[in-house]
């Protein structure tokens, strides 16, 4: 099954990077307007960081 275009939910739900990595965690994909089956269910890897305090990691310049 093909994951939908610009998620991560690949590299998160095999535990090579946090939600919060993910290019559209908390902007365009969250509770409201999930992009992925991590964010679908209450139950999923970035809802649960999204409910409980898990934040956008901040871009760092180089």
């Amino acid at each position: 099954v093909d994951e939908p275009e610009g998620t991560a939910c690949a590299q998160v739900m095999t535990g090579r990077i946090k939600p919060t990595a993910c290019p559209l965690f908390g902007t365009t994909c969250n509770p409201e307007t999930p992009m992925g089956a991590l964010m679908v269910s209450s139950e999923g890897a970035c809802a649960a960081y999204y409910q409980y305090g898990g934040r956008r990691e901040p871009e760092v310049a180089e």
